[in-house]
């Protein structure tokens, strides 16, 4: 137990959890199937090598609710997204998703951010993940449109839990 309140990937994702529900404002940025970020071990070989919250943060009476339990391999989809992003580049260790809208991207992009529309098409495992796989490099952060049946959504990617908070707070108010 004594090692788990030491490892400092899930000790950066339960700061990152807490600021979620300290913060009323995003849950304008939260999708109807929830926000969920992963970090990941330097290196990390697999989805037991990232952590990520077991549930989901959702919206419940208006403020954002983090439910479930953090994790390694508490998240497939955005896991895998993860991982691949740092087989391109080993900086990227963190991702968080939020809601896709274009005033979301374009305020990414104000912020200095460099984003990558995905097309409109529905994916059997993680469009983000596809994209990176095809495309060979990484960028900050993708916005899929949706399809039939899939919600928009923004996926960032980013060296930390820390600096993805410090984006998201930079989106708040804003979009």
């Amino acid at each position: 137990m004594e090692s788990l309140r030491r490892d400092e990937i899930l000790q950066a994702l339960r700061l990152a959890f807490s600021w979620f529900e300290e913060h009323a404002e995003f849950v304008d940025l939260i999708p109807q199937v929830g926000t969920n970020m992963v970090y990941a071990r330097p290196g990390a070989g697999g989805l037991s090598e990232v952590a990520g919250l077991s549930g989901r943060v959702i919206q419940s009476m208006g403020r954002p609710r983090v439910c479930g339990e953090i994790v390694y391999g508490g998240s497939t989809h955005l896991g895998s997204a993860v991982l691949e992003a740092q087989r391109l580049d080993p900086r990227l260790r963190a991702a968080v998703n939020i809601r896709g809208r274009e005033r979301i991207a374009e305020v990414l992009r104000e912020m200095g951010l460099e984003v990558v529309t995905l097309p409109p098409v529905r994916s059997d495992g993680c469009p983000v993940t596809d994209h990176l796989r095809e495309a060979g490099e990484a960028r900050d952060a993708y916005y899929h449109p949706g399809a039939f049946a899939v919600e928009p959504t923004t996926t960032i990617l980013a060296e930390s839990p820390g600096r993805l908070l410090d984006i998201l707070e930079g989106l708040s108010g804003r979009v």
